[in-house]
This record gives C-alpha cells, structure tokens and sequence, in this order.
C-alpha cells in the first residue's frame, strides 16, 4: 500500500478562503470577494467533518484491526466531499472568478476519487483474505495426504481434493471487484489458485495412468504454479498500481496548487 495520501478537501477550501479587499458594491473585485464569501460560508458549515475527511486521509492504515473502523471513516469523508462538491456546484461565480471555480470543482472531484478508492481498499483487502483463508490450510492437507498416500491412485485422490478446496476460493476471488490499488494482488491471486487447480487435474490423470515422465514434468508445473504471484510480472504490476495511485494523489496536489494560483492572480489582477 502507498505512504502517500490525498490532501483533503479541507486544504483546498482553505487555500481559498481569504477574506477579499473592499471596493465599489458593483465592482469586479467585490463580485469575487462574494464569491469567496459564499465559499467562506459552507467550508464554515462542514468544518468539523471536513476536518475528518483530513484524519481519515492522512491516517489510513491496513492493518486488519483498523480496516474496520477505516471503512467507517472513509465512507462519512467521501459523503462529506459529495456535500462539498454540491454546494460548490451550486454557486453561481462572477466571470473572473469562473477559472477558479472550475479549479476547484476538478480538486474536490479528484479528492472525491481518491478518498473513494482508498474506501474501496479498506473493503476488499478483508474480502480478499477471506476468499484465500483457505488454501493454506488445504495445502497443508495435501501435503500431509501425499507424505500418506501407498500408491499413485491415493495421490491423485489427494491431488483431486486439493483441487477441489480451490474450488470456492477461486470463485470467491472472481466475485471480488477490486479497486485499482488491490486488482494485482485479486489477479495474482485468481491466477495462482486457477494454475494449480488445471495443473492439479492433469497431474492426477497422469498419476493414475502412471505415466512417471509426465508426473515429473506436472509436479515441477505444479510447484512453479504457487509461485504465480511471486513472478517478476505480478510484482511489477503491484509496483505500477502503487504508482499509479501516487500519480492520482501528485495530480490532485497540483490541481490544489492550481486553485491557490488562480486565486493570487485574481488578488493581483482585480482592480
């Protein structure tokens, strides 16, 4: 799981929320200044939860006796961003102040995503311990079967229920509709369990036909198969989406920057 988190909605909203200069009632500036005003208001009125979207963001952990209560947390935050986002799309800003508002309905949907995604993670990563809870277990069964077993026609039995076992978390797995941060590890996973149970198959046909040259060349199949998820590719892909995640959390920062820079050009440009 990446270090980096989003910054919340509170820092954008914040960013913005600086009282104006004074001036004619009709002039361009105080225009803006209303704008801001309005802005002023509703971050006001979602300070305290929008404060809890900044916790939930910054202290995400996955750890198996937190996920819980991040659920929880990341869930009341996206909802706080969706109430955010509607407010704001609600305002009706000023011609000079329409770039900034464009700014900041584009960082509060990119915080939104984010804050979603990590939501998502806290969901799955349990369901995706609890779809291969299993497999240790009866990988340990097989093990102590074949150590067991007199003859050729006990091993593939063994081999047979083994295969079996995979059976529901393999379709466990396929139910999983996981997030991009967790879909290497649901795919090396569903890739790992569906390689050992075909080449579970054919080891125990060939073990009943004892046909030794090719029990030799399924066994050495079937030990590279649980190893699926420790390949270069199943890292690298891991390694991408963690990267790719920091890519979408680099880009909201830049689209917070934005908004501030918009908003100091408004400060030196508004007579």
């Amino acid at each position: 799981m990446p270090r980096r988190v989003l910054y919340a909605a509170v820092v954008t909203v914040a960013a913005i929320a600086v009282s104006g200069c004074g001036g004619d009632d009709h002039s361009r500036r105080d225009a803006v200044d209303q704008y801001i005003r309005e802005i002023n208001t509703i971050e006001a009125r979602l300070r305290s939860p929008l404060a809890d979207v900044t916790s939930a963001t910054r202290s995400f952990s996955t750890r198996p006796a937190e996920l819980a209560r991040e659920r929880l947390r990341l869930a009341r935050a996206e909802r706080t961003i969706v109430r955010l986002e509607r407010r704001i799309d609600n305002l009706d800003p000023p011609k000079d102040a329409r770039t900034l508002h464009r700014r900041l309905v584009a960082v509060l949907a990119a915080e939104r995503a984010l804050t979603h995604e990590l939501q998502r993670v806290a969901v799955v990563q349990p369901q995706l311990e609890d779809a291969s809870r299993p497999v240790g277990p009866a990988g340990k069964r097989l093990q102590a079967e074949l150590v067991a077993s007199k003859s050729g026609r006990e091993q593939a039995a063994a081999v047979d229920r083994y295969g079996a076992a995979l059976a529901g978390p393999i379709e466990k797995l396929r139910a999983i509709h996981a997030p991009p941060l967790l879909e290497p590890v649901r795919a090396a996973q569903l890739a790992t369990l569906t390689r050992l149970r075909s080449t579970g198959r054919g080891l125990a046909a060939a073990l009943r036909r004892r046909q030794a040259r090719e029990v030799a060349r399924l066994v050495a199949r079937f030990q590279a198969a649980a190893r699926t998820g420790d390949t270069l590719a199943a890292q690298r892909a891991r390694i991408a989406a963690v990267r790719q995640y920091n890519a979408r959390v680099a880009r909201a920062s830049r689209l917070a920057a934005l908004v501030q820079r918009e908003r100091d050009r408004l400060d030196r440009s508004l007579p």
